[in-house]
């Protein structure tokens, strides 16, 4: 074998083995995609179903005199951009709800978004609009209904006395129908804050968008509220967004 067959015979194997370690590494890649949008995909499923399961059985009080419905906005929460998967731009709402249901005794349930470390901070990631989803619950010990000590009690101690559902959530949008017919507000908006007393909605439309495990732990390195953003814009793939509307049999009359 002369020379320059054995230079043409190194670098044909070269470009073998150089091919051979493109295609392992985009293997190794998609592996790890699929693997991060399985661990998302599950952690949304499940996030989705204690909230289906929690709001399917919002009980109707009766009485005009208790609070059944409560949705509102945190202190704390501050509207963010964010960039969903579509590509649309949207402003997160991040909205609080708490609800009544009923078993052997009253039970209030609330769910708040608000910042995974510290519930009134001011770090990076919260200014970004990444946040956790907590789950509250209060129940009486006493058959009779007293709605609204256990919305005091929600009020009073919900950063204290609340379960961590899911991290790294940017998206908790809520809208309530009475009647089968969407509440708005004066410009004909989808209201959101709004009250109801002695009744719960006909069904609710609820959304619920997560960040992908793998971004949140590399935007959790990152101290800066602006470059996270920066980060996130180029990557709107990384959320993972859930829509589910939610009929609520306790409530009024359900639309079609």
């Amino acid at each position: 074998m002369t020379l320059i067959e054995l230079m043409v015979a190194v670098t044909l194997m070269t470009v073998i083995v150089l091919g051979l370690y493109k295609v392992f590494d985009r293997t190794q890649r998609a592996m790890r995609d699929g693997a991060n949008q399985i661990d998302t995909t599950e952690t949304g499923r499940s996030t989705m179903g204690i909230l289906l399961r929690d709001l399917e059985q919002m009980a109707d009080s009766g009485s005009t005199n208790e609070v059944n419905f409560d949705l509102f906005h945190p202190a704390y929460s501050n509207n963010v951009a964010t960039v969903f998967p579509s590509g649309d731009v949207s402003t997160n709402i991040n909205q609080e709800l708490f609800f009544l249901k009923k078993g052997q005794h009253w039970t209030g349930v609330g769910f708040l978004v608000m910042p995974g470390s510290d519930p009134g901070g001011d770090d990076a990631l919260n200014q970004a609009g990444i946040r956790s989803l907590y789950r509250f619950e209060i129940e009486t010990n006493i058959l009779q209904l007293r709605s609204n000590n256990l919305l005091n009690a929600y009020i009073n101690e919900r950063t204290n006395l609340v379960q961590k559902v899911a991290d790294g959530v940017v998206h908790f949008n809520i809208r309530a129908y009475t009647n089968g017919v969407l509440v708005t507000n004066m410009l004909g908006e989808a209201e959101t804050t709004l009250q109801l007393a002695g009744l719960a909605p006909s069904h609710i439309d609820l959304e619920f968008g997560i960040l992908e495990p793998k971004v949140l732990e590399e935007v959790r390195n990152i101290p800066n509220t602006a470059a996270i953003s920066n980060y996130l814009y180029r990557l709107p793939s990384s959320f993972q967004i859930y829509k589910s509307r939610i009929r609520i049999p306790a409530g009024a009359v359900s639309a079609n």
